[in-house]
């Protein structure tokens, strides 16, 4: 989808990476306000004590699906317009791990 707004040059390089930093910094601050980096918080979703993490992804994907449907209905996106990137199995393991040995070096995971 990147690639579609590069390609009708809708975005130039230094505005896509400040909206992508601005979008960014908003969704990590709207997270942190609402709670999720609390580690009771998303432990809570494994008890059924505390579903607002569910909640929140479920709307999420709600409204991707429904922006996205609304986009291809309008006729302002095609369907082969999106790129989805190839999956490379072992780059996800090596992430993994790297993200995981992280977690244990810094000795904190949001999720424990």
């Amino acid at each position: 989808m990147i690639e579609t707004l590069f390609s009708l040059d809708a975005l130039d390089t230094s505005r896509a990476l400040f909206l992508a930093l601005l979008l960014g910094c908003g969704f990590g601050f709207g997270l942190e306000r609402a709670g999720f980096s609390s580690s009771r918080r998303l432990a809570g979703v494994f008890y059924f004590t505390d579903m607002a993490v569910v909640k929140v992804m479920f709307t999420a994907l709600i409204t991707a699906a429904l922006g996205l449907s609304y986009l291809i209905g309008f006729g302002w996106l095609q369907l082969d317009q999106i790129y989805l990137m190839p999956t490379v199995y072992g780059a996800q393991v090596v992430g993994g791990l790297l993200f995981g040995v992280g977690f244990v070096m810094g000795g904190w995971c949001p999720g424990t």
